[in-house]
């Protein structure tokens, strides 16, 4: 039987969390066209678009676990990654209504769309594999979170919305940068 440590995948995970409100190391993707004017209507979408992701990009912290209650362990992780998918279904919801930029690349928004909803898959992926789990012991518990690596696909590297959406269409961030709302998830 192949052991996988809880804790790696449990230390990973807030930079998934991170990932779903668009916090990265940007500083310098950012400080790179963040000078350069963009148009009203541009910064308007770019703060509509940023409320959004802060809306559904609540702070969530890796839960505490007790390897010793396999149970309560696995529920706390079935009840993390449900909470995370929904957020992230909630966060197309509301962006699918602000809607692709003006001026910006229609395909790079629809790309970008596409990217957050197989982060969603994943995470509901995740939580359907961990809820059928039967652990029942340690051993058990990890061999449920090692079947988890088999789930990784589109989706395990999303870096987030923002930057998705910049990385795809860089003639957005000027206005991403000027946008007070983006200032909350550190892309301004």
């Amino acid at each position: 039987m192949r052991r996988v440590a809880i804790a790696p995948m449990l230390l990973a995970l807030p930079a998934t969390v991170l990932g779903l409100a668009g916090c990265d190391d940007g500083d310098a993707f950012v400080a790179e066209l963040a000078d350069v004017p963009a148009l009203a209507p541009q910064v308007e979408w770019a703060d509509r678009m940023c409320a959004a992701v802060v809306q559904t990009s609540p702070p969530l912290t890796p839960p505490k676990t007790d390897q010793s209650d396999v149970g309560a362990t696995l529920q706390t992780l079935v009840d993390m990654f449900d909470t995370m998918a929904g957020l992230l279904d909630e966060q197309h919801a509301k962006l699918h209504t602000v809607g692709r930029p003006p001026e910006g690349s229609d395909r790079a928004f629809r790309t970008a769309m596409r990217h957050l909803a197989e982060a969603h898959g994943l995470a509901r992926r995740v939580e359907r594999s961990l809820s059928r789990s039967a652990a029942a012991s340690p051993d058990d518990l990890q061999e449920a979170l090692g079947q988890i690596g088999a789930l990784w696909g589109p989706g395990a590297d999303y870096p987030g919305f923002v930057l998705d959406l910049v990385g795809l269409d860089r003639d957005l961030l000027p206005a991403i940068a000027q946008a007070p709302t983006c200032a909350n998830l550190g892309v301004s």
